[in-house]
């Protein structure tokens, strides 16, 4: 077989692969989170594209992942509701159209797997196999820096159950999981491809089982190694809200709305509760409604001995606000706050950023403070590392649609990052999870109930190992992309000098 030859697939063979590859990322992506398609989604693809000419692979590549995203109409019907779920979800950037996040989703795929299938059919040798995930890894990358270090979409928080898996993200942040879950259909292909050749063939399915059992072993091994005897007792309290009492700015409503609060709190009195974590804008308190709001919570953390971090929006005289987590703690005058760094684009326009982080260093561990969308950023959580943060107390506000979505990163981030994270996802999902990504306590909100869970968390010691190199392994996932499309340039170069010739 030589290099400019390819095993011939017939029409009926591509419709199958194709049919097959839809079906599988409709579960790998959008608004579905099941872990195990990602690893085989990509797989009748690339068979389809190393048997299948470039126009054939770049129309099944882009039609099949945007057919994927499919799954969030079915969810949510054809509104403007669809679109920001494919916004929030990581699939664009503003709300402008329903198809502009899908088609350039697509689009990129569909660029991925026709470079992959270059490289693989020039090269025709087990080290193309690595085309497929660099390639997809530095697309990633790409993206993340151009979302301005943004990563929410990253396919990698699909495998947050996958304890033994994730916690390479200590090492590679999420970069290392998306490398390995897309090699694994890369190899599988690459070693169809070479099947008349067998020592290759079976080098093809060798190195990829090596790597995920190397990672699995390593993971297995991390899991087993404990935190410590450092522990904290945290609860997450999200009492029923709407949008009328999150915007209100009138004594009464934001005397109402922290109210709500004052029970559920007093609840915990003698529960051995070290630290309260309440929702993001659980009311909009201006300049002359502070001392109100802060002698309230201040009274509560004072008569029940425990620390509560709550989210407030402040407006200020001039008509500017500010996205706010203050931690109220026990025998102190004035709270100290937090202001949100990475603030959602046209959402939150009106609210000005913060830029400093907050440590709590005076606890049994560093406890640290983000807010909802700093999570989904990565410099946030190498940040907070490498000041050895043991505990990220997240209030946040969802949307109901994307309640596992974002508590999913959150868990992610406490893996990457070394720490346990008790994040209040309002209007989603409560989670408390441990520095291995453990999940302690979970509950989805309620509209109409006060929702509240609690644990005993083992505090983390931070000062991963990604905290200090940071995006490296998504560097050279990048850098072996370029070098991989560089040598099958050669190929095809020297390959048509042998054509010349005869």
């Amino acid at each position: 077989m030589t290099a400019d030859t390819r095993p011939a697939l017939s029409p009926a063979m591509q419709a199958i692969l194709f049919a097959a590859s839809a079906g599988l990322w409709y579960f790998a992506i959008g608004d579905n989170y099941d872990w195990w398609a990602p690893w085989l989604a990509p797989l009748p693809l690339l068979v389809l594209a190393f048997g299948s000419g470039v126009a054939v692979t770049a129309f099944a590549a882009f039609a099949a992942v945007a057919a994927g995203l499919v799954n969030v109409f079915i969810h949510h019907g054809f509104a403007l509701e669809s679109q920001n779920v494919l916004v929030y979800l990581g699939y664009g950037i503003d709300p402008v159209t329903y198809v502009g996040p899908i088609v350039a989703y697509a689009a990129a795929a569909a660029v991925i797997v026709v470079l992959a299938r270059f490289v693989t059919l020039r090269l025709r040798h087990p080290a193309a196999l690595l085309a497929f995930p660099a390639l997809w890894t530095g697309y990633e990358y790409l993206v993340f820096l151009a979302r301005r270090g943004d990563a929410g979409f990253s396919l990698a928080y699909t495998q947050v159950e996958i304890l033994p898996l994730v916690q390479i993200a200590a090492i590679t942040g999420p970069w290392g999981v998306v490398f390995l879950v897309m090699m694994v259909p890369a190899g599988l292909a690459t070693a169809w491809l070479l099947r008349d050749r067998p020592r290759q063939s079976v080098v093809c399915l060798v190195v990829p089982a090596a790597c995920v059992g190397l990672a699995f072993i390593g993971g297995s091994l991390r899991l087993g190694d404990t935190a410590g005897e450092r522990q904290a007792v945290v609860a997450v309290v999200a009492p029923p809200t709407d949008e009328t009492i999150l915007d209100a700015t009138s004594a009464a409503a934001v005397e109402a709305a922290i109210q709500a609060y004052e029970a559920p709190l007093d609840a915990l009195a003698g529960k051995g509760v070290e630290l309260v974590v309440l929702p993001e804008k659980l009311a909009a308190i201006g300049p002359d409604l502070v001392d109100r709001a802060f002698s309230h919570f201040q009274s509560i953390a004072d008569r029940n001995g425990l620390s509560v971090l709550a989210g407030f929006t402040e407006t200020e005289t001039g008509g500017g606000a500010k996205n706010t987590a203050r931690l109220f703690a026990p025998g102190t005058t004035s709270p100290v706050a937090y202001v949100k760094e990475y603030l959602i684009p046209g959402l939150e326009s009106r609210y000005t950023p913060g830029s400093t982080p907050l440590v709590m260093a005076d606890r049994s561990a560093p406890w640290g403070v983000a807010i909802c969308h700093d999570m989904d950023f990565p410099a946030k959580w190498r940040g907070y590392s490498r000041q050895g943060v043991g505990l990220m107390a997240v209030p946040a506000l969802d949307f109901d649609i994307d309640a596992w979505h974002h508590a999913r990163i959150a868990i992610f981030a406490g893996v990457a990052g070394g720490f346990a994270v008790a994040r209040n996802g309002q209007w989603g999902m409560l989670t408390i999870s441990d520095d291995r990504g453990r999940v302690l306590a979970a509950q989805l909100t309620s509209h109409t109930a006060t929702t509240a869970i609690q644990a005993t968390v083992p505090v983390g010691r931070g000062n991963t190992l990604y905290a200090r190199f940071g995006d490296w392994f998504a560097m050279l996932s990048l850098a072996v992309a370029i070098l991989l499309i560089g040598a099958a340039l050669m190929a095809r170069r020297e390959q048509e000098k042998v054509r010349g010739k005869s």
